[in-house]
């Protein structure tokens, strides 16, 4: 997702660059859109018609991406996340030292998991019910992918009704 691993795009982390790359949701926040950007070694082997999106190539969504794009680099989206993923992954880190059932929190940025020894299912009914939006993966891991303008008052939230969620379950 552009700037949700604290870097504009996830493959800045690491030392290689991609010979092609597909965008989506995040590139036009969440209009739809579809763009491939590649080497032009690799681009010059297509030709027009060749490759199609549903979502890509008309003047509103290029606008949109345009638009998210711009604000993402102006507002300093990425250097946010990778601020606030950061303190989000410490106040995991710390409940993780609450509860034993949590065996490892690892992430980018705001994209989050936190794994635990034992299958979670109720994460999510159970969230509802407080009043916050969790997605349980592989029935024991919790991702985590707020919205990128979240503050540290709506993490200290968040994190708070986590707590709150082990706590009724007595784990």
């Amino acid at each position: 997702g552009c700037s949700r691993t604290g870097k504009l795009f996830a493959y800045m982390h690491e030392n290689a660059k991609p010979d092609i790359m597909t965008m989506a949701k995040a590139l036009a926040n969440g209009f739809p859109i579809g763009a491939m950007i590649a080497k032009p070694e690799i681009a010059s082997a297509f030709e027009p018609g060749n490759h199609a999106s549903t979502f890509g190539g008309n003047p509103l969504a290029m606008a949109a991406g345009i638009a998210t794009l711009k604000t993402m680099l102006d507002d300093d989206i990425p250097g946010a996340s990778a601020k606030n993923g950061a303190y989000l992954m410490k106040l995991l880190n710390e409940l993780k030292k609450t509860h034993s059932c949590i065996t490892d929190v690892r992430g980018k940025g705001l994209m989050v998991g936190v794994e635990f020894d034992k299958d979670i299912p109720f994460m999510a009914k159970d969230g509802i019910k407080k009043g916050i939006l969790l997605n349980v993966i592989k029935d024991h891991i919790l991702r985590i992918a707020p919205p990128l303008i979240i503050t540290t008052k709506e993490i200290d939230l968040a994190v708070e009704k986590i707590d709150n969620i082990l706590k009724d379950k007595g784990i």
